[in-house]
């Protein structure tokens, strides 16, 4: 999902995918808004780009999880 997340913010940049979509697009789902995801993510955000582990970290680690069931 990370990839995916990744492919998503390289078309953001280009500008073929806008902000809000990035933001609110399925990689970006209950997938990476739970716990495991915030205690794996900071050992493994060094096999990615600065830019990227940027954005992974101010945009997505901080969201809230997702309510079960939704």
């Amino acid at each position: 999902m990370v990839r995916v997340t990744e492919n998503r913010f390289r078309q953001d940049q280009l500008g073929t995918l806008d902000e809000a979509a990035l933001r609110q697009s399925g990689s970006n789902g209950a997938v990476l808004r739970n716990a495991y995801f915030k205690t794996w993510w900071p050992d493994r955000r060094s096999f990615h780009s600065k830019d990227l582990a940027a954005f992974v970290d101010t945009t997505l680690v901080p969201l809230e999880p997702v309510p079960q069931g939704q």
